[in-house]
């Protein structure tokens, strides 16, 4: 049953969420990994159990939404100045198929590698 709606989803346009952030932030961590010896290194230990320990897959698609303005020149007062694209999650989560969670453990473990190397190789390793 799970597995027709997932389809279902899948076809009408929704993508499964595997990252919830953006790459770039997670490369911009991984630098300042080596840089904050004491701080980050936790927070790719915390990804990792979140990672593993996953229990629900989150499916998403880009939606056109309208921004307008107040504009009292137009008759119905309000004018649209943009149309950004904004994630439209689905109500809905399903548990993972055996893909999704080997991805999340491949996730989990590269997560616990970045943290072990935080801790173990960093620029203060040194002084320390």
């Amino acid at each position: 049953m799970d597995e027709k709606k997932r389809f279902d989803l899948l076809t009408s346009g929704y993508r499964i969420e595997y990252f919830q952030t953006p790459i770039i932030i997670d490369v911009f961590l991984i630098i300042i990994n080596f840089i904050i010896p004491f701080i980050i290194p936790f927070y790719w230990v915390y990804i990792g159990f979140k990672n593993l320990f996953k229990k629900k897959t989150h499916f998403y698609k880009f939606k056109e939404v309208s921004i307008y303005k107040t504009d009292r020149k137009i008759k119905t007062e309000r004018k649209i100045i943009g149309k950004p694209k904004v994630k439209d999650y689905y109500e809905e989560s399903y548990k993972p198929i055996p893909r999704e969670r080997f991805f999340y453990l491949v996730k989990c473990i590269a997560a616990f590698v970045i943290a072990y190397i935080g801790f173990r190789y960093n620029l203060f390793y040194k002084i320390i």
